[in-house]
């Protein structure tokens, strides 16, 4: 199933509506209609209107796949941000997610949210990563400062030991594109135990400031971990047990044959 969303507003005069941000995206049929909770993306940008907006995404089970993106005017009517996004939300469960942003004249603080419902599981632990770069698209230096990633687990409740952040910085003349945050490597992956539980859900989100006339993109992933059923585990163990047993024989057989 496909569906498209076009943010409801009123044109008049050929002039563009605006909305209030943050935006919100819901990922279901009939958008997370009574008591079928969506997997959702939730867009903002600090001190700007949205001007423009396109959303779509298709539902295979409990799997969405998705891109969108948004225009955000500031203070000043020229001053256009645009910020795109895509990914994968699997509510049995896993987040991949991969954002970009432009500015144009002025300094800009994005933030992006993805979650989702989880599939009842008992679940023990949460793995988290993401690594990105930076375009200079002026000549004259990029900056991504105040870089955070968090992972929450059930919504609202900070892990800080799956908080990610840090800042990116490089002077003029670095690629217009592709120039690597962080230089080396990516920003984890991280990993925290949990108390094994039914978590009813899960978010990522990431958070940055981006110097003018330049881009920057991410990408990244939140993966829940489910505890084996008992069955399962008896399977494994049978299965260390078998290979065990098998060493043995095959030692005793060489001995016998020394």
């Amino acid at each position: 199933m496909l569906a498209n969303r076009l943010l409801a507003c009123t044109f008049a005069l050929a002039v563009p509506c605006a909305w209030a941000v943050p935006i919100t995206f819901n990922l279901a049929p009939a958008f997370g209609a009574a008591g079928d909770p969506a997997p959702f993306v939730t867009l903002d940008v600090d001190g700007a209107t949205a001007v423009g907006s396109s959303f779509s995404y298709v539902q295979t089970g409990d799997v969405y796949d998705f891109a969108g993106a948004v225009q955000f005017k500031g203070t000043n009517a020229r001053d256009i941000s645009s910020i795109s996004f895509a990914g994968s939300i699997d509510k049995d469960p896993y987040i991949n997610w991969a954002v970009s942003a432009v500015t144009a004249s002025n300094s800009v603080t994005f933030t992006y949210v993805f979650g989702t419902p989880v599939v009842p599981g008992i679940y023990y632990g949460a793995r988290a990563g993401f690594s990105g770069s930076m375009g200079d698209l002026r000549g004259d230096g990029v900056s991504a400062t105040n870089i955070e990633n968090k992972s929450e687990i059930p919504m609202g409740t900070g892990i800080p030991a799956l908080t990610l952040s840090g800042n990116c910085v490089a002077g003029p003349s670095v690629p217009a594109s592709n120039h690597p945050c962080p230089a080396v490597g990516q920003y984890g992956p991280i990993f925290a135990n949990l108390p094994d539980g039914n978590y009813p859900s899960m978010s990522s989100s990431l958070k940055f400031t981006l110097t003018p006339n330049d881009s920057a993109s991410f990408q990244g992933q939140l993966i829940l971990l489910e505890t084996p059923e008992p069955g399962t585990i008896g399977l494994m163990a049978f299965g260390l047990l078998s290979v065990a047993f098998g060493r043995y024989r095959m030692v005793r057989a060489r001995k016998s044959q020394a």
